[in-house]
């Protein structure tokens, strides 16, 4: 390791994580979060998360249980309300018995938002501006109060990109170093699920991206999945629901490590994307106010 940066990171939990970055000699680096708060005393307490990310588990430096907490399914935490850190690594106001969720205050006892969506909706199969996680808060979270987004495997709520969309240093021999999707950790067989509702437009193979999937969103966007076969029995002209499994990563096309390869256009109800649209960063757009993890590692699906 030839050097380390500490800062606090932004979102959801991470308004009291500490994210660790470190490279080696050959400049691969890895970043890293602490789920850690320290206390004016400067004791070290360290949050146990499940895999919403919510805390039920707090510990010191030591590995002494100082304290645990038990959620209900919409986040109700049983016992009575405890001040910092709580359902899904949201803050808790004690005081009005609320979670604050960056753009909204939630309701745990009702399962609501005390105010409508500001932005709008992308799921019209699941229109409720006022609803949390889809009415389902096992399969879905909301990191920063504006949209569901499905649960991850990591227990912080965060993306895992392993390669970043355009200018990057690749692992490939032969690959271009202007990469046109974003790359996701995904082992082999690892579900992939749709980021939006919308109809199956092609389901084909060959290529650098190996078998693929391409979904056309009801917003009038359209998604790419690469890397990934196709369910059995998906074919064009299937309608998709948001988080619903579509495939698995396959680990097909070019590539040193299996992952996913997503790529995002961007379009209109009135003017839709199709194949030949640009595409886009969609951690700039679709996915811009998500949290995410970069782990930069050549030749693992590519560099970032």
């Amino acid at each position: 390791v030839i050097g380390t940066h500490y800062s606090l990171a932004g979102l959801s939990l991470g308004s009291n994580k500490i994210e660790i970055q470190a490279c080696n000699a050959s400049n691969q680096c890895g970043v890293s979060y602490l789920a850690g708060t320290v206390s004016r005393s400067s004791r070290v307490r360290y949050q146990h998360t499940d895999m919403l990310g919510t805390p039920v588990m707090e510990t010191d430096e030591s590995g002494y249980v100082i304290s645990r907490s038990v959620y209900e399914p919409f986040g109700k935490r049983l016992g009575g309300e405890k001040a910092g850190l709580g359902f899904t690594g949201h803050l808790q106001d004690e005081d009005l018995g609320l979670t604050y969720m960056q753009a909204r205050y939630y309701d745990p006892l009702i399962g609501r938002f005390y105010s409508n969506d500001p932005i709008g909706f992308r799921d019209i199969h699941s229109f409720n501006r006022y609803a949390y996680a889809n009415n389902n808060p096992y399969k879905y979270t909301d990191p920063t109060g504006l949209t569901s987004w499905p649960v991850n495997k990591n227990s912080n709520g965060q993306v895992v990109v392993t390669s970043n969309f355009g200018k990057r240093n690749t692992g490939i021999k032969g690959a271009s170093k202007s990469h046109s999707g974003t790359d996701f950790r995904a082992a082999k067989g690892a579900k992939i699920t749709a980021t939006e509702s919308g109809t199956v437009s092609k389901v084909g193979g060959g290529g650098r991206g190996g078998n693929y999937i391409l979904i056309s969103n009801d917003d009038g966007s359209m998604s790419g999945h690469a890397h990934t076969q196709s369910a059995k029995g998906l074919k064009a002209g299937d309608k998709v629901s948001e988080g619903s499994t579509i495939g698995q990563s396959d680990g097909s096309g070019t590539g040193n490590a299996p992952h996913q390869h997503y790529t995002y256009r961007e379009g209109t109800t009135s003017s839709p994307a199709t194949a030949t649209t640009p595409k886009v960063d969609p951690m700039k757009t679709q996915f811009k106010n998500m949290p995410k993890q970069e782990v930069c590692v050549k030749g693992s699906g590519g560099g970032c």
